[in-house]
């Protein structure tokens, strides 16, 4: 559903919908999304899915069927950085208690 309205992002970029945290009143929703590719593709990225929630927003609300549709706030989830960042931290420390 959301890959079809994503028009304007960067064709060699992944991205992946990590996952979504609805308000308790389920007037917002942010959608936490993370993908690969360079650092110049990061703001291109944003930007693309920012620009893009209003039209993700009206296949939701036909989609959903429901009274109202949560307005989307698009936030990079660095987890994924965070791991990577770990596990060469983990290697270096292996590799320093090896020599």
């Amino acid at each position: 559903l959301v890959s079809k309205k994503l028009y304007s992002v960067p064709e060699n970029a992944f991205v992946t919908i990590r996952r979504v945290e609805l308000s308790s009143d389920t007037k917002n929703a942010t959608v936490y999304y993370s993908f690969l590719g360079d650092e110049k593709m990061r703001a291109k990225v944003h930007n693309a899915l920012s620009s893009s929630s209003s039209i993700i927003q009206k296949s939701l609300a036909s989609a959903l069927q429901t009274k109202n549709t949560p307005k989307l706030l698009f936030k990079e989830d660095s987890l994924f950085e965070e791991l990577v960042h770990s596990r060469q931290i983990t290697e270096e420390i292996l590799k320093t208690n090896e020599e």
